[in-house]
């Protein structure tokens, strides 16, 4: 009632449910949780949906998976009857399901879109049918769309890393976060997501010249170690990749000659997948060529 400056617990659950993992109301009483419920008796964990319709006085499960583990990232619901929830099964498989009778039963949905994903972290829709999924691809993230509540999705771009949530004004603009990344789309009802951010890490570790260039360039480190980079890779504007060198060391006396003489002249981003101070990390750069 006051914001947010004040919070206390509302409910404990008695009824062994370990974790809740997503939240989501409708209005200002019914809402929806995602969480793992865990039998003592057979020392089993299994996913559940649980609903309030008193404000999150009193909860009830009314989702209850059989003899399977399903780890339920996210939760959203159009209105009381259209909802959804997405999340991962063992062995990297995805799960989405959708509901149109306020969660009383639950019906998977299917991707049938190369390629799959291997899990699923959120979901949102603008109405009860377009909507967006997002998570992990095979070593990409991914965002799926649909335009008819889920009887289709479609993959609209793979990112360079696991999208873990996605926020939509409308049906064209909205952001999507993943990593040290934020995507924005200013056309999102369409095959392809325009938007790369560029990023820094706290230390600017590498210098990229000439830029402006005619095409080739080089990528120069100022780390005192040689400096193991996993992967360059380059992307247009559209977030095409152009250009990909894997498993390079850059030591402070040399530098990493790139040379895409025969691009289209316009501005890319490079992004540098390295390891420094015993930590994984990445840099992006916009480039651009003449």
């Amino acid at each position: 009632m006051n914001g947010g400056d004040n919070w206390y617990t509302q409910q404990v659950f008695e009824y062994n449910l370990s974790i809740i993992r997503s939240l989501y109301f409708i209005n200002d009483s019914i809402g929806y949780g995602g969480g793992a419920y865990y039998d003592i008796e057979n020392d089993d964990i299994y996913s559940c949906i649980v609903k309030t319709l008193d404000k999150g006085e009193t909860w009830e499960i009314i989702y209850l998976t059989q003899n399977t583990s399903y780890s339920i990232r996210d939760l959203f619901f159009t209105d009381t009857i259209n909802g959804w929830a997405v999340g991962t099964k063992p062995y990297q498989q995805y799960f989405l399901m959708h509901t149109d009778n306020g969660g009383e039963t639950w019906e998977e949905q299917t991707i049938a879109c190369t390629p799959e994903p291997n899990g699923l972290d959120c979901v949102y829709f603008v109405n009860d049918t377009t909507g967006w999924i997002g998570g992990a691809g095979s070593g990409f993230g991914v965002i799926y769309f649909t335009h008819n509540g889920g009887e289709d999705w479609q993959l609209q771009q793979e990112l360079y890393s696991q999208i873990g949530d996605i926020q939509m004004l409308n049906c064209d603009t909205g952001w999507a976060v993943g990593a040290d990344y934020i995507y924005h789309t200013t056309n999102g009802d369409t095959i392809l997501i325009n938007g790369v951010n560029e990023n820094k890490p706290k230390k600017d570790f590498f210098a990229i010249y000439p830029n402006p260039t005619n095409g080739i360039f080089m990528i120069k480190t100022a780390y005192k170690s040689p400096m193991v980079i996993c992967w360059v890779l380059i992307t247009n504007l559209y977030g095409d990749p152009v250009f990909q060198l894997n498993n390079v060391t850059i030591e402070q006396s040399n530098s990493q000659f790139i040379d895409l003489s025969y691009h289209p002249a316009g501005i890319y981003f490079i992004t540098i997948k390295y390891t420094a101070d015993n930590q994984i990390n990445t840099f992006t750069k916009k480039i651009m060529k003449l």
